[in-house]
């Protein structure tokens, strides 16, 4: 019963909040239309009384006009777009209008006076239009009377759009008409700029959600470039045609955009199909629209828009407040650019009242929209590379220590390791281990054993200062890495790093020692073998008793080469390959103890090589299809090995190199240093 009970209050509460709600939005539209009826940027006078001709303008002139009765006009405008392109108008000069530099004009976009004559005095004059201005103009002579009748002949008018004629006098039409062009052409600016971001974003991010809303960004800018009058300012006149494409156009792309974007947050596949649907229709219509030319389709058209609007903004919020995956900043910029499209697209059929605000507020808002949608792209990047540095430092950083851990040394290290040995310079590392680690814990516990290590790292992060990376290896077992740092450097910061840690009191335990081992990673060296050298020398310095550092040199011999597991991957042809260059490499092995089959040894040489160009080929295509996102690096690790293949052999045949010389390279920078370091990593991707 009282589930039952708190059920209904549940359902009745939110029944009276929609009703609540839905009575302010009532009131506050009523409110709006009172006042949006009065905004005005400008003076003047907007004429009221006008009478429509009833007959198709193109079959009329001025003579027939003036003599027509007064049962050829009509009061409203209504069935006169499907009468012809073309429309006659007039009406009486009034003594409000003021005499002396007044001009007259059309004040609509699509539609441009063709001719406009005045009456005065009896006579009929005829008044030039000045055309290289938003809204197009003619000066009204200063001897009309009231009563004279002022006649026009509009063209364009095949579509049913509100016809608001406005006189005013010169210097505030030009001033209106400057202020206009200012305004908006900042915004569309604005709109231009955010459009090239986002086009930058979408080339840096790859996201099609991006790309998608630079598409609706460049529809909206050429949209609004239509319909400001620019292109009457600079060519004086203006083709409806493009305007209509054009919006139609960035209506498409702001379906497209909204469906990118619902795909991206993963809404559900009834909510991606309706969009689907929308775009198609929006095509239908646009042909409809541009090619058969039905009027009707309009009103359907934005009638389809309205209802696409109110069902993003429900699909938003719904989004937005039961999975929080639509940004805010995304529906109200949403919100501004539909109801300020919708503002426009009403006042200018005359549904809404067409003033300067449902003139111009489109601008204001697509230019809001864009930086509004841009903002909230660059903040979800930032929050998203935050988070991913988070993820990225806690993935590579120990938590005892606050130190790098093994991560970062693969992740990282091993890449500024690769490109220093290319710039030509040497690597180092020091390996330590503490002496008599063990007893601590096992006497005073893994706490005491904790905060040692951490007073430990202390002390030798104070005293290494060779911008290194200093890596918690495992346990109590730490790495230094040293770029461009030889081994004689090395050993002498070894030892300062042993003297600093011996030297120091540390109140857990009292004096502690290292042992410290050391190595120089050779040009072609395998990275495990440098790692295994280091490690051989830590365990000579803990042999002979710890506290002591080792250095270990390289002697690497040649050895055979064995086909291994950790050579295949999923990739058949690919496994050949690889076992196919290693038969080869095995044979070279062979030949080197005899000096007497040099040139035999070349020729396989060559053969391998051969195999080589003919595998990263095949391999860099078996990549691209698996979409390995790093296959130019890889293809550029295979261009670098075949250059230096050829240079170890033209330094052969020089004398310079030895066959043992030419085996290492092959060993360290193909098959260890290539197949193990470097392949394995798009194993995963086959």
């Amino acid at each position: 019963m009282k589930e039952r009970d708190s059920r209904f209050n549940r359902i009745f509460l939110k029944v009276t909040l929609v009703i609540m709600a839905g009575l302010i939005l009532a009131q506050a539209a009523v409110y709006f239309h009172d006042q949006v009826k009065s905004v005005s940027f400008q003076g003047g006078y907007q004429i009221t009384d006008i009478r429509y001709y009833n007959y198709p303008a193109r079959d009329a002139d001025i003579s027939q006009i003036l003599g027509a009765n007064e049962s050829s006009f009509r009061s409203s405008r209504d069935g006169l777009f499907r009468s012809g392109r073309d429309v006659w108008i007039k009406f009486p000069w009034k003594e409000e209008y003021g005499t002396g530099k007044q001009v007259v004009y059309l004040f609509q976009e699509f539609l441009q006076p063709q001719e406009i004559y005045i009456s005065i005095n009896g006579r009929i004059h005829s008044i030039p239009v000045r055309r290289y201005h938003i809204y197009p103009y003619a000066e009204i002579p200063s001897q009309i009377e009231e009563g004279s009748y002022v006649y026009m002949r509009i063209e364009n008018f095949n579509y049913p759009y509100v016809i608001s004629v406005r006189t005013d006098k010169h210097q505030e039409y030009l001033r209106h008409q400057n202020f206009l062009l200012a305004f908006r052409t900042a915004n569309i600016s604005i709109l231009f700029v955010m459009f090239m971001l986002n086009l930058l974003l979408a080339a840096t991010s790859k996201k099609r959600v991006y790309m998608a809303h630079a598409f609706f960004l460049c529809s909206a800018c050429m949209a609004l470039l239509q319909f400001s009058g620019i292109f009457r300012v600079i060519f004086g006149y203006n083709d409806p045609y493009f305007s209509y494409m054009w919006s139609f156009m960035c209506t498409l792309t702001a379906m497209l955009f909204l469906y990118s974007c619902f795909r991206e947050y993963d809404l559900g596949y009834w909510v991606t199909g309706f969009y689907k649907s929308v775009m198609i229709a929006n095509l239908l219509m646009a042909v409809a629209v541009g090619v058969i030319h039905l009027p009707v389709i309009l009103f359907l058209f934005h009638f389809f828009l309205t209802t696409v609007f109110v069902t993003t903004l429900l699909v938003s919020l719904y989004a937005y407040h039961h999975k929080k995956e639509i940004p805010i900043l995304f529906i109200a910029g949403m919100f501004l650019y539909f109801f300020s499209s919708e503002m426009y697209a009403l006042g200018i059929f005359g549904i809404v009242p067409w003033n300067d605000m449902t003139a111009n507020f489109i601008y204001a808002a697509s230019a809001a929209e864009s930086v509004i949608f841009t903002a909230s792209i660059l903040y979800q990047r930032r929050q998203k590379q935050f988070l991913m540095n988070m993820l990225w430092q806690e993935a590579v950083t120990d938590p005892l220590t606050g130190l790098y851990n093994r991560n970062y040394f693969y992740k990282t290290s091993v890449e500024k390791i690769r490109k220093t040995e290319q710039g030509g310079s040497c690597v180092s590392m020091m390996m330590f281990d503490l002496d008599h680690f063990k007893e601590v814990n096992d006497t005073q516990g893994h706490h005491t054993g904790d905060v040692l290590l951490q007073k430990i790292t202390e002390k030798i992060g104070e005293t290494v200062g060779m911008g290194g990376d200093f890596i918690r290896w495992g346990g109590d077992e730490f790495i230094v890495v040293l770029y461009r740092v030889g081994i004689q450097e090395t050993a002498t910061a070894a030892e300062e790093i042993r003297r600093a840690v011996a030297g120091y009191e540390f109140p857990e335990k009292g004096h502690v020692t290292l042992s410290v081992g050391a190595a120089e990673k050779s040009p072609f060296e395998d990275l495990q073998a440098w790692i295994s050298r280091a490690d051989e020398s830590l365990y000579r310095a803990k042999k002979r008793g710890g506290n002591r550092i080792s250095v270990g040199y390289s002697q690497v011999a040649p050895v055979g080469i064995g086909w291994h597991a950790v050579f295949k991957c999923r990739n058949q042809d690919i496994n050949k390959e690889h076992e196919m260059m290693i038969q080869y490499l095995n044979r070279l092995i062979e030949l080197v103890p005899s000096d007497d089959y040099e040139n035999y040894f070349l020729h396989l040489y060559d053969e391998l090589m051969n195999i080589a160009d003919f595998h990263f080929i095949h391999e860099i295509e078996i990549l691209k299809k698996a979409g390995y996102p790093d296959v130019t690096h890889h293809e550029m690790l295979h261009q670098d090995i075949l250059h230096r293949a050829g240079r170890e052999r033209m330094l052969m045949v020089k004398g310079e190199r030895k066959a043992s010389d030419l085996i290492l390279f092959l060993i360290d920078q193909v098959v260890m240093g290539h197949m193990i370091s470097e392949d394995v990593q798009f194993f995963s991707y086959l």
